[in-house]
């Protein structure tokens, strides 16, 4: 895949809440904002945290959207849960990357076209490795030309 050709990447909440995800891995998923556009896609949090879960996770805050299957009608791993999810963030499944540490959920998410990468929660590191690898980045982003001064 080269990159930039990912638009959206879906990055799984409950992978990322697993205790085996240290700070160093979540400052890794950082440097990808701004650089994909970051979705956070889940089956009920609020069945399990209430309606206000979002606030309660601050984590949350690094993602550009948070779609909750459960609000759509239908669930994970169906594929149409995929399907659904794809249309709410406004974009075609063939341009989403969906990452997950569920291969089920991984098939659903094929099964629409979207592309697909595990996440391993027992090698985190490798798991953000393989994914900045598929999309073509480096964990630091590009620097641009940075404040400029000009001295009279």
């Amino acid at each position: 895949m080269a990159a930039g050709s990912v638009k959206a990447v879906r990055l799984v909440v409950p992978a990322y809440f697993h205790p085996a995800v240290a700070p160093h891995d979540w400052a890794a998923l950082a440097a990808l904002a701004g650089r994909v556009r970051l979705v956070a896609f889940t089956n009920d949090m609020a069945h399990w945290f209430g309606p206000d879960w979002p606030g309660r996770f601050p984590e949350l805050t690094g993602f550009d959207q948070v779609v909750e299957a459960a609000r759509l009608g239908v669930l994970k791993p169906d594929p149409e849960a995929f399907r659904l999810a794809a249309a709410e963030i406004g974009e075609a499944p063939e341009r989403c990357l969906f990452v997950d540490d569920l291969a089920v959920n991984l098939d659903g998410a094929a099964a629409v076209g979207m592309q697909t990468l595990l996440f391993e929660v027992r090698d985190p590191a490798g798991s953000i490795a393989s994914l900045l690898a598929r999309l073509g980045l480096d964990l630091d982003p590009p620097h641009g030309p940075g404040r400029v001064f000009s001295v009279r």
